[in-house]
């Protein structure tokens, strides 16, 4: 027995997702960083819907989605009274209307596939958007301007083309009544200047602690704030609005009577760090869609180290914090002797905004901006190797 229509339509969506996230403008290779031309040029909102669900309706296709009368999107364009006489004869969903798009995507996938590919879709456009704003801040710049702004740029891109992007974060945000905010938006389009910011000032890294409460496995805890030029913005306790099951405190190092002490709340956070940013801050993090889920702040642009760094010989895992730490920044003993630890969440972000910086760095006097750069992996994890599914490293 084949896979249910649920099944086909989510497996469908993992695929559109991650050509979302890619962004299908973003080239393969390493962007020359003089070059801009693999920018994605910004669409209409309708322009933008059409390309994506020709997309999506042709994953569906190729998973052998079914209307709810059994027919496949080539016997339905075909019989659909909706479908004009002459294009019923074009099976490439391209050549189809939004309109008949979606109705093929309402019939053949149940209505909470529908709604999780309106979601994604928004927060991809929103992501263009803010990209293609992030850009125009450098339009009328020096040369030599551009020049750095294309490295910053080529890893926002890496980021987004990641494997790992469309499942970590295009399922970020929610509504207002469960306690998301947005960053902030442009109110209209961006401004060149000849004087534009240096890329560093645009950064702000973020880390969160998190504890499990009765309702939520990663209640925030504690979260700290590093700017590009790394000063402390930002470092706060924070009280879970329900009470706490597991302070988890050989991890987060927090304690009862630490959260007893503070009245801050997450709401707290969420405004301070919104006083922090612009429409064009590129929040930086290692797995940070955890931290942006347990702060409930939903920001469209982002470098996730992790994604910037590889373990050789094992693409698909993803490098601990502690790793990168001790391979590229250098320093032994980041989770103390026997690299288990509490965690230091002023240090942990610190480290991340160091890793950020230092793949900027590589790509001066570079024509390339690599998608990421390989280190050994750990021993175990090189010792395991032969052996099945050696469990990730913690930290």
């Amino acid at each position: 027995q084949g896979p249910g229509p649920a099944q086909v339509c989510t497996r469908a969506l993992a695929r559109s997702a991650r050509a979302l996230a890619a962004g299908r403008a973003v080239v393969r290779m390493a962007p020359p960083v003089a070059e801009m031309s693999w920018l994605p040029l910004p669409l209409s909102a309708e322009a933008f819907e059409a390309r994506e669900l020709g997309t999506h309706v042709r994953n569906l296709q190729k998973r052998g989605a079914r209307d709810e009368s059994g027919r496949t999107w080539v016997e339905w364009v075909k019989a659909h009274p909706d479908v004009p006489e002459h294009l019923r004869r074009l099976l490439d969903p391209a050549a189809h209307t939004t309109a008949t798009l979606r109705s093929f995507l309402i019939a053949a996938c149940p209505e909470e596939a529908v709604a999780s590919f309106d979601r994604r879709l928004r927060r991809a456009r929103q992501v263009e958007r803010a990209m293609a704003e992030l850009w125009q801040v450098w339009a009328a710049a020096k040369p030599e301007d551009k020049v750095k702004a294309s490295k910053l740029l080529a890893l926002i891109h890496h980021t987004r083309s990641d494997f790992r992007y469309g499942a970590n974060y295009e399922a970020l945000g929610g509504d207002p009544e469960s306690g998301w905010v947005s960053a902030p938006r442009s109110r209209r389009p961006a401004r060149h200047t000849l004087f534009p910011p240096e890329p560093e000032d645009l950064l702000l890294a973020i880390d969160c602690e998190m504890v499990a409460t009765a309702d939520d496995d990663g209640a925030l805890a504690r979260v700290c704030v590093v700017d590009g030029r790394g000063q402390t913005r930002l470092d706060r306790l924070v009280r879970p609005a329900a009470p706490v099951t597991d302070f988890r405190t050989h991890i987060t190092g927090i304690t009862a009577a630490d959260l007893e002490a503070t009245e801050y709340t997450r709401e707290d956070a969420q405004k301070d760090i919104l006083a922090l940013m612009t429409p064009q801050t590129v929040v930086v993090g290692h797995t940070l869609n955890k931290d942006l889920a347990s702060l409930r702040i939903d920001a469209p642009i982002v470098i996730d180290v992790a994604f910037l760094y590889s373990l050789e010989g094992f693409p698909k895992r993803t490098p601990s914090l502690k790793h990168l730490v001790e391979q590229v920044l250098r320093r032994e003993g980041f989770r103390g002797p026997d690299g288990k630890g509490t965690h230091d969440c002023l240090d942990d972000v610190t480290v991340t905004m160091q890793l950020a910086l230092h793949r900027l760095k590589l790509a001066d006097g570079s024509e390339t901006v690599p998608r990421s750069i390989p280190v050994p992996p750990p021993a175990d994890v090189a010792a395991a190797s032969a052996g099945c599914g050696a469990p990730k490293e913690r930290g």
